[in-house]
């Protein structure tokens, strides 16, 4: 596939000395020896990258409660216990929300989930 897509193999970056403003002690620089290696480890740090992005995205306050919104729909439409994600929507949005009317939806929601 490497020829026919006429790419070169894949090289490890020429290895460089850290300028002397950023050298502790006379240790050596650590290089990696194989190309394998070399991209093992840049294949860890995009995915790193990634995954921090991914927590970052999901750990934002107002998921939590879009997330307890849907769960409440689809309790309902499964037909199980939905009271404690009602107690906590009706709780959230407080004068927004009337719980009493909102249980009452919830119960219309569950029967036309059934029939369709």
């Amino acid at each position: 596939m490497q020829e026919k897509l006429q790419i070169d193999e894949p090289m490890l970056p020429r290895k460089r000395k850290a300028p002397r403003r950023y050298e502790v002690g006379d240790g050596q620089g650590t290089f990696l020896e194989t190309v394998q290696d070399y991209f093992r480890a840049e294949y860890y740090v995009v995915i790193d990258a990634a995954l921090a992005c991914i927590r970052q995205w999901f750990d934002q306050p107002g998921y939590q409660t879009y997330r307890r919104l849907e769960n409440l729909l689809t309790s309902a439409a499964n037909g199980t216990d939905y009271q404690h994600d009602l107690n906590f929507i009706a709780e959230f949005y407080d004068d927004d929300i009337d719980k009493v009317l909102l249980q009452t939806q919830m119960k219309l929601f569950v029967s036309f989930s059934y029939h369709c």
